[in-house]
């Protein structure tokens, strides 16, 4: 029997479960990682899903795990996506009731998802962890991706512009040394990271608000405004 979104009613329960523990897990963010985060990403990891093929329940509760280890690496170093921080995710969905046939493409999904061709990592061989690096990436830009890039940098102590406004390398776990840096060093190129034909065609809106943003804000910057 399906529900309202067109799941099977078993697929809403465990969703409805999984959601919860995010939630907990993530109460206290402040870095733009956060439930809310994941609730978009979600939505949008269903969307491309449905549209390219991919396996919307594999989608969905990668989407929603995807960051739930931020608050660990955090505290301990660990890198969210990580070995250590696949053991967590693990017990989040397993407690949920998530059968295991599901549990270990999920748990792919999460582990490439902060893979990116600009550092030289291979495209991701299964459909669904390319669905979810769209949407994750869909989510960091655009407006919302504009207001959570200055989120994660005054979380992280980092000021809005300096020495470094056209960046200065980044990559998982180090982090680039302005607000507007982390444009250029990665928000910029995410729209020509898109994997599928529905999340380029979703990514092109939001790359030209970026764009835009950060063509205005270089001009206010330098004191030209004309």
């Amino acid at each position: 029997m399906m529900n309202e979104m067109g799941r099977p009613k078993w697929h809403g329960s465990v969703l409805k479960k999984v959601r919860n523990e995010v939630k907990i897990t993530l109460a206290k963010d402040s870095t733009g990682h956060d439930y809310w985060h994941c609730m978009r990403v979600a939505r949008v990891a269903r969307q491309i899903a449905l549209e390219e093929g991919a396996n919307a329940f594999i989608c969905e509760l990668a989407a929603w795990t995807h960051d739930a280890c931020r608050p660990l690496e955090k505290e301990t170093g660990m890198p969210h996506a990580g070995k250590d921080a696949l053991v967590h995710i693990r017990h989040i969905l397993e407690s949920s009731g998530v059968e295991e046939s599901s549990i270990q493409p999920i748990l792919k999904c999460v582990a490439e998802h902060e893979n990116y061709s600009f550092l030289g990592d291979s495209p991701s061989a299964d459909l669904e962890s390319r669905v979810l690096q769209d949407a994750d990436r869909i989510d960091a830009i655009g407006a919302i991706g504009i207001a959570r890039a200055f989120m994660f940098a005054g979380a992280h102590g980092q000021p809005m512009g300096g020495p470094d406004l056209k960046g200065s390398g980044w990559s998982p776990g180090n982090y680039s040394n302005t607000a507007i840096g982390h444009f250029h060093d990665k928000l910029l190129r995410l729209a020509g990271e898109m994997h599928t034909p529905t999340g380029k065609v979703l990514a092109q809106e939001r790359k030209r608000v970026v764009e835009e943003f950060v063509d205005q804000f270089m001009k206010e910057w330098e004191g030209d405004t004309d």
